[in-house]
């Protein structure tokens, strides 16, 4: 690694120590009743993590997805639009966690991937309209939508949005629909714009943590295709789930980072994984990527402000990838 390059940029929350069990929480239902969630995209990375914690903390839900996974999720495709309405209309309160695109998409087929996205909006605009929705719950991607952090402070709700790739500037798209949406038909709205998940229990090749352990667990080679300066925020995914259903049950609006409030260093990581496992197979380039976000630092101070810290444990990037070599066979 190269003495010259900047030190990564550091959130304005910088935790010492995980989050502390018992923290207090101010959550409630918006009405006053038993809540009740729809989770649309409930068999991706993220919905798995807010289902399972929507269940842990007792809460009823359905999921949506195109395909439906499970007892909790149901096919859109395998039901009719008026049995869709109906069950929105019992679940009023909508987390919206679909998106099967990824930045790559738009680099190899532009007009294809923007059609798509552009038709998936549009369907579910569409559906929200048609339904007794009370109140949205809309996942973006912090990762993209600020752009480029730099070696400034960690980003905030209020900052001007700079998204560097098409994927970036489609999700800003999608944000302000929604939240021109929302607004006329009198839906409490609220926009989380998530950091980079990890340490989903049933997804282990999902992002570039879960991506690395997996590698180096079966013997391959993993590619580290970065600037070397890259960094991220990445965020535990039980914390994640959390801190997404806080603002699900909750009566707050507005946007929201979700977060960890710390940029890691991605070569850092790879170095605290060769020192514990030197036989790790790791090659690292270091390509000019114009279209991707290379440093990257979210502020959660807002969330903070609101709802204090959270309840679950979390895990720091280098103390999951520790734990996941640790048990390799």
């Amino acid at each position: 690694m190269s003495s010259s390059a900047p030190p990564p940029p550091q959130s304005d929350v910088t935790p010492t120590e995980p989050a502390r069990i018992g923290s207090p929480l101010r959550v409630t239902s918006v009405d006053g009743h038993s809540p009740r969630v729809c989770l649309f995209g409930a068999s991706g990375f993220v919905g798995r993590s807010i289902g399972l914690h929507l269940d842990q903390i007792g809460v009823e839900w359905i999921g949506l997805s195109r395909k439906g996974s499970g007892e909790r999720c149901r096919s859109l495709n395998a039901m009719s639009a008026n049995e869709v309405h109906e069950l929105l209309n019992q679940y009023p309160i909508v987390i919206n966690a679909s998106g099967s695109l990824k930045p790559r998409d738009f680099e190899n087929d532009f007009q294809g991937s923007f059609n798509e996205f552009w038709q998936s909006l549009h369907r579910f605009s569409k559906l929200i309209s048609s339904c007794r929705v009370t109140r949205l719950i809309h996942i973006s991607s912090g990762g993209t939508v600020y752009g480029e952090s730099g070696h400034e402070r960690a980003r905030e709700e209020d900052d001007e949005l700079l998204p560097k790739s098409w994927y970036g500037r489609a999700k800003v798209i999608e944000e302000d629909m929604l939240a021109q949406l929302a607004n006329r038909r009198g839906i409490q709205y609220v926009c989380a714009r998530v950091s980079n998940p990890f340490g989903n229990s049933d997804a282990h090749n999902h992002g570039f943590l879960d991506v690395l352990a997996s590698s180096l667990q079966q013997g391959r080679t993993f590619e580290a295709r970065f600037p070397e300066r890259a960094s991220r925020d990445f965020i535990y995914a039980p914390v994640m789930a959390e801190m997404i259903t806080t603002l699900a049950l909750s009566d707050a609006t507005g946007v929201f980072n979700v977060g960890s409030g710390i940029s890691t260093r991605l070569a850092d990581v790879l170095d605290h994984v060769q020192k514990l496992m030197p036989e790790a197979k790791i090659e690292r380039m270091h390509p000019d990527i114009p279209a991707d976000v290379v440093t990257m630092a979210l502020s959660i101070a807002k969330y903070q402000r609101h709802f204090g810290n959270t309840q679950t444990q979390a895990l720091l990037p280098v103390q999951y990838v520790e734990h996941r070599l640790t048990q390799r066979k």
